[in-house]
């Protein structure tokens, strides 16, 4: 986890801490080094005597300064290892806060996306439905455009060809469509054009249209060609 911003100046803080705290224990070194220097310069130097009286009383002022600073540098470390995990800590929280509310954001706004898709495609069958219901009506409602024609007999493209013959037109043909389903129309729409397209009369051809139409609607590989 990357440490805040703020976590050098909990390390400034910290030193500048140490510093007031040592400032007391420099101005009594000081002293003590200025009291032996004056010492030093009042009593005359001994022999080896003197200086081994001196020795143990530098030594013991020394070594109490030692301790404090090292109680202090331990003190300071302490306190910046402790504020730094302060920080991290809260912005750890910070960032997994951060992070659940962009998580939420999204799940609201791809859930709203769903319902906004769903809704658009209820829609779109409605309608498509409703559509076909119209057309259905409309076909059924229409009357027999070549009355007396045998489908059975003649075949689906026989058929078709053989009305042509009548007199219908490719619109009349298509729009007594409506009322088959989808795939039927789909297929018969393919048949009608073909023969309208190529102004087929033979009946045989009519039937080898059909026949050519259905099979490659059910390999869905149509290509038209010419008849």
């Amino acid at each position: 986890m990357k440490l805040s911003p703020l976590f050098p100046l909990a390390i400034v803080f910290a030193a500048s801490a140490v510093h007031a705290q040592m400032n007391p224990i420099f101005g009594a070194l000081q002293s003590v080094q200025s009291a032996i220097t004056q010492t030093r310069q009042l009593i005359p130097p001994t022999p080896s005597s003197s200086a081994q009286g001196s020795q143990p009383v530098m030594n013991e002022q020394e070594t109490q300064i030692y301790d404090s600073r090292k109680a202090a540098d331990a003190q300071a470390r302490q306190q910046a290892q402790q504020d730094g995990a302060r920080i991290s800590a809260a912005d750890q929280a910070q960032y997994q806060m951060q992070r659940q509310r962009a998580q939420t954001a999204a799940k609201r706004a791809s859930e709203e996306d769903d319902a906004e898709a769903l809704a658009v495609e209820n829609a779109n069958i409605r309608r498509d439905a409703e559509r076909q219901q119209r057309a259905t009506a409309e076909a059924q409602a229409m009357p027999p455009l070549c009355p007396g024609l045998d489908i059975h007999k003649l075949g689906i493209g026989g058929f078709f060809v053989a009305c042509k013959n009548k007199g219908a037109t490719e619109p009349q043909m298509l729009a007594r469509l409506g009322a088959l389903p989808m795939m039927q129309q789909a297929l018969y729409t393919d048949i009608i054009q073909d023969i309208y397209t190529n102004e087929v009369t033979d009946i045989k051809k009519g039937n080898a249209i059909a026949a050519y139409d259905t099979r490659c609607t059910a390999q869905n590989n149509c290509q038209r060609i010419a008849w």
